[in-house]
């Protein structure tokens, strides 16, 4: 007997036809290069020119200002403090110490806690108006320690001036009560 090939071939094609499969058709999209026709629309526009007609003349005024000349960079010298007398009379005299000076910023708003700090920047700006000069020294905790003998606690620093007299003298100087003391002889 002659085995029948197709026969399995049969037999599977209709397995597939009681489950409910069906055939699917594939399209497959054909191109086929034309020349393509772009339509553009252009708007034109057209100038038109329309007369003015004047109705009145008015005359500006030029107002000439008399100019004066600037310097830029004008560099002011501040001086040392000859004697303790002097830096003891500026600070008799200076009321920082007893009337903080406030100033608004842009928006009106006056940043001010009674800090030390700003308390030192009026005192040398103060001393900057006579002509001398005070520098901003700011206190480790471990120096406020030494100089006021009580510890203000981890990362509290204080600001005060110091105030070079003569020529080797450093004084530093309290800003809240004007009080000074020799700090270091420069010799």
């Amino acid at each position: 007997m002659k085995k029948q090939w197709y026969l399995p071939i049969a037999f599977i094609m209709g397995l597939v036809m009681i489950s409910g499969c069906t055939e699917r058709v594939v399209e497959k999209a054909v191109y086929v290069d034309r020349p393509v026709e772009v339509v553009k629309e252009v708007e034109v526009i057209k100038e038109v020119e329309v007369p003015v007609e004047v109705i009145k003349e008015v005359e500006k005024p030029v107002y000439m200002y008399d100019t004066v000349e600037v310097e830029k960079n004008v560099f002011v010298e501040l001086l040392d403090w000859v004697t303790v007398d002097e830096l003891e009379a500026f600070l008799l005299n200076d009321d920082t110490d007893s009337h903080i000076y406030l100033i608004a910023d842009s928006d009106g708003v006056v940043q001010l806690n009674g800090q030390c700090e700003d308390i030192a920047i009026q005192l040398m700006d103060n001393a900057a108006l006579v002509g001398k000069r005070l520098s901003f020294v700011p206190l480790s905790p471990d120096e406020y320690l030494k100089w006021y003998g009580t510890y203000p606690g981890n990362n509290v620093y204080h600001a005060i001036c110091g105030a070079l007299v003569g020529d080797n003298e450093f004084y530093y100087i309290e800003v809240d009560d004007d009080r000074y003391w020799l700090a270091i002889n420069l010799d």
